[in-house]
C-alpha cells in the first residue's frame, strides 16, 4: 500500500492536470465509468482503486496539460470545457492528420472551433462562454 503522502500527491497531481487542461470532475467520472460523486469523494478523502488510477495515469499521458494558444484561438475560461466521445478509429485519424500538419490533436480541434465560431473566418471570433459538447461515439460496422 502506497504511503498517504504519495497518495495526497497523486490527487494533487490530478487535480492540477484537470484545471490545467480545463476538465472536470465530470468528465473524468465519464472516462472511469463511476458517477461526479464518485470522483469528487476520491479526491476529498476516499482511496482512488488502483484500477482506477492506472486508467487516470494513462489519461494523464495520453493528453499531457499544455495550454492552447494560436492567433484567432478560442478564448476558453478555465471553468469551461469541451467533451467529444470518440470511437478509437476516430481519434487515431485525427492523430495522423494532426502530424501531418505539425501539431497536436488538441490545437487541430482548437483551430476547427475556432473557425467554426467564426462563421468560417479562422482570423476572428472569441468564444467566451459555451455549453459542454458531448458527440456519440462512432459505432464500428458490424
Amino acid at each position: 500500500m502506497a504511503d498517504m503522502n504519495q497518495i495526497e500527491r497523486f490527487k494533487a497531481q490530478i487535480k492540477a492536470w484537470l484545471k490545467m487542461n480545463g476538465i472536470d470532475y465530470l468528465w473524468l467520472a465519464e472516462q472511469c465509468g463511476v458517477s461526479e460523486n464518485t470522483v469528487r469523494n476520491w479526491m476529498a478523502k476516499a482511496p482512488i482503486p488502483p484500477r482506477k488510477q492506472q486508467l487516470i495515469m494513462k489519461l494523464i499521458n495520453q493528453m499531457p496539460a499544455e495550454p492552447i494558444e494560436a492567433p484567432g484561438a478560442v478564448v476558453v475560461s478555465p471553468d469551461i470545457s469541451i467533451s467529444i466521445k470518440m470511437s478509437a478509429d476516430t481519434y487515431a485519424q485525427l492523430v495522423q492528420v494532426a502530424q501531418q500538419k505539425g501539431t497536436n490533436v488538441a490545437s487541430l480541434l482548437n483551430e476547427s472551433i475556432t473557425e467554426l465560431a467564426a462563421g468560417g473566418d479562422k482570423t476572428s471570433g472569441t468564444v467566451s462562454r459555451s455549453r459542454k459538447i458531448v458527440l456519440p461515439v462512432d459505432k464500428a460496422p458490424e
